[in-house]
């Protein structure tokens, strides 16, 4: 078994300059006040097990992927508006995610086919009102060196 490094092997990444873009590509805008972000890829799996077979065997389908963004609500962010406008529309829009910001090297994750799911607002007498959505469509990962 080889022995692991943490100190050579591994780079821990902050979330802290993370950032979403939203809107038509190419007009996309930063959203604002975004306090957390999630993507989740998967694929249906389909068993394609035989008679005879001594174990279970199965294939992928088509992946998809489905994520949420959760902000401070703004009353005059473009973006946060945009989401609502899109929604409505239900035609698709441009997501990218930073997860470290986009000083390069950085990851990004992206699509221009994404439906919007569901749009939240809450509020509660002692904090500040939240505004989220949720969004389907698989996004693309693009490193980007320099």
């Amino acid at each position: 078994m080889a022995q692991h490094d943490d100190a050579t092997d591994l780079t821990a990444y902050q979330g802290k300059n993370g950032r979403v873009e939203f809107g038509q590509d190419p007009l996309e805008t930063q959203v604002a006040l975004v306090t957390s972000w999630s993507y989740e890829e998967s694929v249906d799996e389909y068993e394609k097990t035989a008679m005879g077979d001594a174990g279970k065997s199965y294939f992928g389908g088509i992946p998809e992927g489905t994520g949420s963004v959760e902000c401070w609500m703004s009353m005059t962010d473009v973006a946060q508006v945009d989401v609502f406008t899109e929604m409505a529309a239900g035609d698709g829009a441009t997501v990218t995610l930073f997860p470290m910001g986009d000083v390069a090297p950085f990851v990004d994750f992206s699509s221009t086919a994404v439906i919007i799911k569901s749009i939240t607002v809450s509020a509660d007498k002692d904090g500040i009102v939240t505004f989220s959505f949720t969004f389907r469509g698989k996004l693309t990962r693009t490193y980007t060196a320099t």
